[in-house]
This record gives structure tokens, C-alpha cells and sequence, in this order.
């Protein structure tokens, strides 16, 4: 028995190609249309935590939570020994990480959380910043 190799394309009607063209064309133009319907619907929102929260990981804590949720954004240490968290995404989503924020993780000690509106701006994903 010998197995002939078919060159790619042939025995399949021109059709075919068009088809699987403009299906890729059509997921291709759909997802950017979602993504750019889902920022529109974004906020930004702003947390200063003051406590136990630099040396015990919170930072870190804070970016696997907030890319867990999709969030966008950053978390740095302030001189005063506060950390801010800035973070854009849906307001749901920016509500359970609120909730995240004043637990903390297990070493830190939580005192208060202070949130503030701040201006959507672009980040590619949520990031630590010295």
C-alpha cells in the first residue's frame, strides 16, 4: 500500500478557504470589539492601606489577587509605610479585591483601607513597583 502526499489545499473547493478565511477574520474582529466594549465599562479605584503591610508579602498577596480577577494595575510601598494599590477592571471584580485588601495575607496586619476614585489608565497586566 503507498501512501500518496497531497499537496496543502488540494481536493478542497475554493469555498472552503474563503469560508475558514472570513471565520478567522470574523473571531478576530469579535474579540476586539469585546475587549474594547469591556473597557469602556471599567473603573479605576485607588487604596492606600496603612498597618502591618510592607515586609510581609502584601504586595505580592495584592497581584496574584488582582490578576486572579483580571484586574489591571499596580501595588508599591510609600515611605509612610503605607502600600497603595491601583487597580482598573469592573466594578465587581474592583469590589472583591477591596474585600482582599483589608484581610491581607496571613502576616500582615491590616489597620485600614482608604479608597479613592483615581482616572483609568492602561497597564498590561497588574504589576509591583518599587
Amino acid at each position: 500500500m503507498t501512501q500518496r502526499i497531497v499537496p496543502r489545499g488540494e481536493g478542497r473547493p475554493p469555498h472552503f478557504f474563503m469560508h475558514f478565511f472570513l471565520q478567522r477574520a470574523c473571531s478576530t474582529v469579535r474579540g476586539m470589539l469585546s475587549s474594547e466594549m469591556g473597557r469602556k465599562g471599567n473603573r479605576a479605584l485607588r487604596w492606600l492601606v496603612r498597618g502591618r503591610v510592607q515586609g510581609v508579602g502584601y504586595r505580592y498577596f495584592v497581584q496574584r489577587a488582582a490578576a486572579g480577577l483580571g484586574l489591571t494595575g499596580y501595588a508599591r510601598n510609600l515611605d509612610d509605610g503605607r502600600v497603595e494599590v491601583y487597580a482598573v477592571g469592573p466594578e465587581e471584580r474592583l469590589a472583591e479585591l477591596a474585600g482582599m485588601l483589608a484581610r491581607g495575607p496571613r502576616w500582615a496586619d491590616v489597620r485600614g483601607v482608604e479608597e479613592q476614585d483615581a482616572a483609568v489608565q492602561e497597564y498590561g497586566g497588574f504589576r509591583i513597583e518599587a
